[in-house]
Parts: structure tokens; sequence; C-alpha cells
């Protein structure tokens, strides 16, 4: 049975992590870009709300490796600035890659998103450092890091709280819906 188990988790790419957990900033190892990674630029668009809208932000390489994908679909924005939207209204969203981890800050941060909610893709293929996982003695290396790595949600300046994340191995992505706007980090206990 157990070797029956194991084939099973070996054999699917795709993990969903639904655990909700909350960790200071010391207690999570990010995922860092390598060295020298080109720089990801922020992007500011509109979406409008009775629309589908599709936004891929990238490194600054000959082959803009993407470094993150949002998704929002028609009627997915709720409120912003404590006023109620409706399917006609529009709203001008800007995502902030941050520092030298895979980080995005969603602004304006009083977002409030409906049903069905925004996706956020964060894709560490290409640029992804693993070698962070050798921060912590809790990982047996690079696979193992990325098996536990989770989009986290700042809900304070030191406190972050998991958001439930899709993990797919062989695209080396991490998935998850968003709530509101706010930072969201790549990361996992440390």
């Amino acid at each position: 049975m157990a070797t029956v188990l194991v084939l099973l988790v070996t054999a699917c790419s795709d993990l969903i992590v639904s655990e909700d957990e909350t960790l200071t900033t010391s207690q999570l190892l990010f995922l860092a870009q390598q060295a020298g990674a080109p720089t990801v630029m922020a992007q500011t668009f509109w979406v409008v709300n009775s629309r589908q809208t599709n936004i891929t932000i990238s490194h600054d390489d000959n082959f803009n490796t993407v470094f993150a994908e949002l998704s929002f679909p028609p009627g997915s924005i709720a409120s912003a600035g404590g006023q109620s939207l409706g399917p006609g209204d529009s709203v001008m969203v800007t995502v902030t890659p941050s520092g030298s981890t895979y980080r995005v800050t969603v602004s304006p941060t009083d977002l409030v998103f409906g049903t069905p909610n925004p996706t956020l893709k964060f894709s560490a293929s290409v640029y992804g450092d693993f070698s962070v996982a050798a921060g912590s003695p809790r990982y047996s290396g690079p696979e193992d890091f990325f098996a536990n790595l989770k989009i986290w949600e700042e809900i304070s300046p030191t406190a972050w709280q998991t958001v439930v994340s899709t993990s797919d191995a062989v695209r080396t992505t991490v998935s998850t819906s968003v709530g509101q706007g706010g930072l969201f980090a790549l990361g996992a206990a440390r």
C-alpha cells in the first residue's frame, strides 16, 4: 500500500497546498531570483470589469521569460476604495515586483475581488534560485524545497499567511486565487 501511495504522489505533477498557516518573515525562506537575473518591471493596466484581462509580467531578456501572470475574469473586481463596482466599471491596477525574490504587490491594495477571483501564477523555471533551500535543514534539496513552496500574503509588516496554492513541478509554477490587493510572495517555512 505504501508503494502505491508513493507512486501516486510521484506521478502527480500538480500539488494543491491548502492548509491555513501564519508565519513571521523570519520564519520564511522566500524563493530568490538567480544572481544576474534580468529585471522585472512594474506594469500598470486597466481592468474592465465586464471582460477578461490577462497580464504577463516578464523578465527583461531576449525571450520575455515569464515572471508572473495575472488573470482577471469578468466581474472579478467587487470594490475599490470602499466603493462597489459593477460590470461597466474599470480600475487601473499596478503590479510591482519586489526586489530579488518572487514577490509582487497588486495595487491599489484596497481592491477587493469577488467571485470568480483573479489568479496569480509565479513562474520560476528559468530564473528561480532553488539553492536557497540550503538555507534550511528542513529541505533535502531544491526539489524538496519546490514541493513545499506556497504563495504567501503579507497580513502585517512582519507576518504572512498562506493562500491556497497549486504547484506544477513540470512547469515550475505556483498559482493561487487572489481575494484582495496586497503583497504576495513565493516561499516556504524556514
